[in-house]
């Protein structure tokens, strides 16, 4: 009987901490992170997302360094907050945004650094959200 009360209490004081704590957030309301175990180092991949390997494709000239790579992720996640995580992250790991548009219900960012130049389109789904990156060499 004495266990029985103290498991009570027990419970009591973890719900009381639970109501106490701040409501849960839905997926497109929570913060974007970047990943830790990104494919390509310079280029951001927010939690939550998962590569489409047989979608996805990468070249490294090991005498030039010059790459050529497409990457197409899915996972949940809103667009338009999708496209502010891109903007936020891809200036921290140095690429300049050069223009952003809507192309055929999907989302378009531009950027460039040095010599490449990078596309990250985003197209919104019904229960998730996709998109893919090229990079290539940027035109002289």
């Amino acid at each position: 009987m004495r266990k029985a009360g103290l498991l009570g209490a027990v419970g009591l004081i973890a719900l009381a901490a639970l109501g106490c704590s701040e409501p849960s957030r839905s997926s497109s309301e929570r913060q974007m992170v970047v990943a830790d175990n990104l494919v390509i180092s310079d280029l951001p991949i927010p939690t939550g997302f998962r590569i489409d390997n047989n979608r996805s494709y990468f070249n490294v000239n090991p005498g030039t360094g010059t790459r050529v790579v497409f990457v197409t992720y899915r996972g949940r996640g809103d667009a338009l907050r999708l496209m502010g995580f891109f903007r936020e992250n891809m200036a921290i790991a140095g690429w300049e945004l050069k223009e952003e548009a809507g192309d055929f219900g999907a989302y378009v960012l531009d950027f460039e650094k040095a010599k490449e130049a990078a596309e990250v389109r985003i197209v919104p789904g019904k229960f998730s959200t996709e998109f893919s990156i090229s990079l290539n060499p940027r035109s002289s």
